[in-house]
């Protein structure tokens, strides 16, 4: 038992540097430390989750930034399933919740390439069981079928 209590703590001390100083080896090493938590007695198990809805929900804001909206979103789901009440993922979903309605306003108003491109990051944005993704895929095919017609004339 004191080997795995000595190993937890090399490996958390080594983790809890890592989320601060922003490493990229920050979430292998919380995913190590929670399983070697896990063997000792599980005291840290909280801790270590939020820390790693802080890196994760950092990664998100990182993503949504440089313009990958689809990445943000996954990351910051999976800040999300670490800590539910984490606020920065969660605004992270909320800013994507809006570009998302931009986006739909875009793809209902819109014609051509614009309209289509639009309608095109709703639908990879959502997953099939939201109202908005319906929306966005029978307006795809609308534009879509609207563009071949007139391709044909």
């Amino acid at each position: 038992m004191a080997v795995a209590v000595r190993q937890f703590g090399e490996v958390y001390g080594r983790a809890e540097t890592a989320v601060r100083t922003h490493s990229g080896e920050a979430i292998s090493l919380l995913d190590e430390a929670r399983k070697l938590d896990v063997q000792v007695n599980g005291t840290f198990q909280g801790d270590i989750r939020r820390s790693l809805a802080e890196v994760y929900a950092s990664k998100a804001s990182a993503a949504f930034q440089s313009g990958s909206v689809t990445e943000a979103v996954q990351l910051a789901r999976k800040a999300k399933s670490f800590n539910p009440g984490d606020s920065s993922a969660q605004f992270i979903l909320d800013r994507v919740e809006g570009k998302i309605d931009a986006l739909l306003a875009e793809g209902r108003g819109g014609k051509g390439k614009k309209a289509e491109n639009a309608l095109k990051n709703v639908i990879a944005l959502l997953g099939a069981d939201d109202p908005r993704y319906q929306e966005a895929k029978r307006l795809l095919n609308d534009l879509l079928a609207a563009t071949a017609a007139q391709d044909d004339d």
